[in-house]
């Protein structure tokens, strides 16, 4: 008969208060949780966002007096696989684990800096080597058409990679595809 470690013991407590404490039928919108302030957090490295549009996109920006979103999302792939119908909010279609998001609408400024953002420290125990990726996408705020008016860079890189630096995305119109 197989010992179990203690750590063993401990994640596998974790994962089933996880799985029975949560509703199982939560509405799509709760799968995404906001970054948390609470005092089991830790916080998020402190990173800097750049766009550099090509004069075109930012000619019709400016035209249509539209504004440019930042949508960051932060996950990581779990230690442990768990079956499919023992997933529980936390994890996505692609069985990540869904630490938090943020959007950012910004006029006519290109640079933003994420600070001060905090995340579960439960859920951080349960990834592979204790890390986690940011996916950040840029899109158009959508103010004056219903339609995304800009095609950027998508970035999705591990956090220590983006951490006290400047990331560059650059982009240009759709249109212009």
């Amino acid at each position: 008969m197989k010992t179990l470690c203690i750590k063993e013991i401990l994640q596998i407590l974790a994962i089933l208060t996880l799985i029975f404490s949560c509703n199982s039928k939560s509405k799509r919108k709760e799968i995404f949780r906001p970054l948390t302030n609470g005092k089991d957090s830790i916080l998020v490295p402190e990173f800097t966002i750049k766009i550099e549009l090509n004069n075109s996109a930012e000619k019709k920006l400016l035209e249509e007096k539209e504004t440019v979103k930042i949508m960051l999302e932060l996950y990581g792939t779990p230690e442990i696989h768990i079956p499919e119908k023992y997933k529980y909010e936390f994890y996505n279609e692609l069985g990540q684990i869904q630490l938090g998001q943020k959007s950012i609408e910004l006029n006519s400024e290109r640079v933003y800096t994420f600070k001060n953002l905090k995340i579960n420290s439960d859920l951080i125990s349960l990834l592979q080597n204790k890390t986690y990726n940011a996916r950040i996408d840029i899109v158009s705020g959508r103010k004056s058409n219903k339609n995304n008016l800009l095609d950027c860079e998508h970035i999705d890189k591990n956090i220590d990679s983006l951490k006290i630096k400047i990331t560059e995305i650059s982009g240009k119109l759709i249109e212009e595809t």
